[in-house]
């Protein structure tokens, strides 16, 4: 067991070396990642401690000589192959039962949580039974469950397993059964289309706000951000009191308190960033593979999008009758993405609000609208930082329209291809934002180095 902590934590500790290296994410954010990595540790070494059960299941689950851990670190990447469609179809065959099928996860899987508190999705999540999401360390395998009885989705288990060799997030369904026995896993569920594409992948949102989510941020600074995080504490304090240790959650380990849930979200966020890197690195060489002149162009407007300076002008690299269309197309593109991030956040907000039961007034409401720049102030996405350049100040997210802008015409207008396909934050809308409508630049360094 020692020789399983240690690789996992060494593996770990390289990844956030080399983040420092990066140097392509803040210094909080790196201090987040160190937090969770010690956390981590701690909890790996409290495990030791667990009774002898216990101690047999995870040593069965993770004996070190099989857990493959193969990475490379530059970019942050750590694919975990371990956790397969095999190893699934194995742990249901060796345990039948709902029960067994939970307490026979590892260990690290049932402290990695997070709880939707207002679950779109086919599972039902609410304050009080909230849709429970684990993971694996580098959330190339994700299960959820719900737990209120009475909502749909209580018969079944979703899991989701990235496959390394084909970059591609793969969906499966577990149903349990009357006497709580388990029938599955079944590939490809198609009730998973609507939500999630015909390409599959994760919905989750951008750092660092995950609105519907225990966990949803600590980065509020106004009046009414403070209130809507303390309404977020008093809900999840009733749900740790009155239901944390019964049904389907008593299964759970650690993450007991909201920035221990929130420092899980922003792993997630990074993880599934990665992930989807190279899974739209898929998609970009089919699209320039039967259209080779496109390849500089994405190479030119993601290298815009891997920094914070402004924009380069698309113009000079285009043909004639390309600027022409660039110069026709362009105004409207920038407005629908202002309309898309605006439309985005406000109703971020608000289902928020309503997940953890927090009644605003008009008035406190509108506080946080930001005419300046007509998006909407959740405080997590700094709206007001500026850029500042020689001889002006250019708004943060008027830079990163812009960027998207140019992209959004490359892909959709010239490669007649979507950026809603790049997406996991808008999934299978027309329009969506890829990645998330906020900027990762780490993700579009990621994807960048894996186009050289």
């Amino acid at each position: 067991m020692d020789n399983v902590v240690s690789q996992e934590n060494r593996t770990l500790l390289n990844i956030f070396l080399k983040l420092v290296v990066m140097k392509n994410f803040s210094n909080s954010f790196l201090l987040l990642f160190l937090f969770t990595l010690i956390a981590h540790a701690a909890e790996d070494c409290e495990s030791l401690l667990l009774d002898n059960e216990k101690l047999a299941i995870a040593e069965e689950a993770l004996p070190i000589q099989r857990y493959k851990y193969f990475a490379n670190i530059y970019g942050g990447k750590l694919y975990d192959d371990y956790f397969n469609q095999k190893w699934l179809e194995n742990l249901v065959k060796k345990n039948p039962s709902l029960d067994q099928f939970l307490s026979a996860l590892p260990p690290s899987i049932r402290r990695s949580h997070t709880l939707s508190i207002g679950s779109k999705s086919t599972q039902y999540g609410s304050s009080s039974k909230p849709r429970a999401i684990l993971s694996n360390s580098d959330s190339t395998f994700l299960l959820t469950f719900s737990g209120d009885p009475n909502q749909r989705g209580y018969s079944s288990l979703e899991v989701v397993i990235y496959d390394n060799l084909k970059f591609e997030f793969v969906p499966f369904e577990i149903y349990i059964g009357k006497n709580n026995n388990l029938i599955g896993p079944k590939k490809n569920p198609r009730k998973c289309i609507a939500c999630h594409g015909k390409v599959f992948r994760p919905i989750w949102n951008a750092y660092s706000f995950w609105p519907r989510f225990y966990g949803s941020s600590n980065n509020f600074s106004s009046t009414f951000g403070h209130s809507l995080l303390k309404a977020e504490q008093s809900a999840f304090d009733d749900f740790i009191l009155h239901e944390r240790r019964l049904g389907r959650y008593r299964y759970l380990l650690g993450n007991e308190t909201l920035p221990q849930i929130e420092a899980f979200n922003s792993a997630l966020t990074l993880n599934l960033a990665h992930l989807n890197v190279l899974r739209v690195k898929k998609l970009i060489t089919t699209l320039t593979d039967s259209q080779p002149n496109l390849k500089s162009l994405i190479r030119f407007v993601i290298e815009d999008l891997a920094t914070d300076k402004p924009p380069r002008d698309l113009l000079p690299i285009l043909n004639p009758k390309e600027s022409k269309l660039y110069t026709s197309k362009i105004k409207s593109i920038q407005s629908d993405i202002r309309f898309l991030l605006d439309l985005k956040h406000k109703t971020d907000i608000k289902e928020h609000m309503k997940a953890v039961n927090f009644n605003s007034s008009i008035f406190e409401f509108e506080n946080i609208w930001s005419p300046e720049v007509g998006v909407w102030h959740h405080d997590a996405n700094v709206v007001f930082h500026k850029y500042r350049s020689s001889d002006e100040n250019i708004n943060m997210i008027e830079i990163y329209t812009f960027k998207l802008a140019n992209l959004k015409f490359v892909i959709e207008i010239l490669g007649g291809s979507s950026l809603a396909e790049w997406s996991m934050s808008t999934a299978n809308k027309p329009g969506g934002l890829p990645f998330y409508s906020t900027p990762l630049k780490s993700a579009w360094n990621f994807l960048l180095d894996e186009l050289n």
